[in-house]
């Protein structure tokens, strides 16, 4: 699959649930608070990943410590 989104550098921890791209821990925080986009990878994207590949341990850590249900902006 060839990938035209530009990559984040890779600072700190690596997510499992996102495998596919080059995204850290910081990366993949930023894009889930709404606070950046990647290309097309912005915070919908994010909140899916999440909810869709993470475990449990991982959405409630990442998703509810912001509150995910809030809208951005």
């Amino acid at each position: 699959m060839p990938r035209d989104e530009p990559a984040a550098q890779p600072s700190g921890t690596r997510l499992p649930f996102v495998w596919d791209y080059d995204i850290d821990e910081a990366a993949f925080r930023r894009l889930l608070e709404g606070r950046t986009t990647l290309g097309r990878l912005d915070r919908d994207w994010a909140a899916v990943r999440l909810l869709e590949y993470g475990s449990y341990a991982d959405v409630v850590r990442l998703a509810y410590r912001r509150g995910l249900s809030r809208k951005s902006g």
